[in-house]
């Protein structure tokens, strides 16, 4: 017995392993330093550490992509933080998350009081990255 008064309180999906980062907006992944997630029924939580290269200098939307589990409907938002980052001249404290876009992949937005994403040019020259996203399954 689980001990739960209704089949609702029932824990209905964990799950624990790696994932392998992309980045589908331009960009090579280097060395994955390492790429764990945890699911705990629809909330997954990914943490990633990995070298990157070539990231174009163009006004594309810099995206992380290869999440394990597809996100939720646009609109269902996530969210995370950057631990680290080496490069590319981007100050990610001023950086907000957001998922849903693509399925698989989570893009930026600038916190500066309007929509702005982070682009690949803001990236550009980057090398090495650390963070963490959550966000809702599908």
């Amino acid at each position: 017995t689980t001990g739960a008064a209704t089949v609702a309180e029932i824990l209905d999906h964990y799950e624990e392993g790696t994932w392998t980062p992309t980045l589908p907006a331009g960009g090579t992944v280097g060395t994955i330093n390492g790429s764990n997630f945890t699911r705990i029924g629809n909330l997954c939580h990914c943490w990633i550490h990995f070298n990157t290269s070539s990231i174009p200098d163009n006004s594309t939307y810099f995206r992380v992509g290869g999440l394990p589990f597809t996100s939720a409907a646009a609109g269902a938002y996530g969210g995370g933080g950057v631990n680290y980052a080496q490069g590319g001249g981007y100050d990610w404290t001023n950086a907000g998350f957001n998922t849903g876009l693509s399925g698989t992949a989570v893009y930026f937005h600038k916190i500066n009081d309007s929509t702005d994403t982070i682009a690949n040019s803001d990236v550009n020259g980057m090398v090495n990255w650390v963070g963490h996203i959550w966000y809702w399954t599908a």
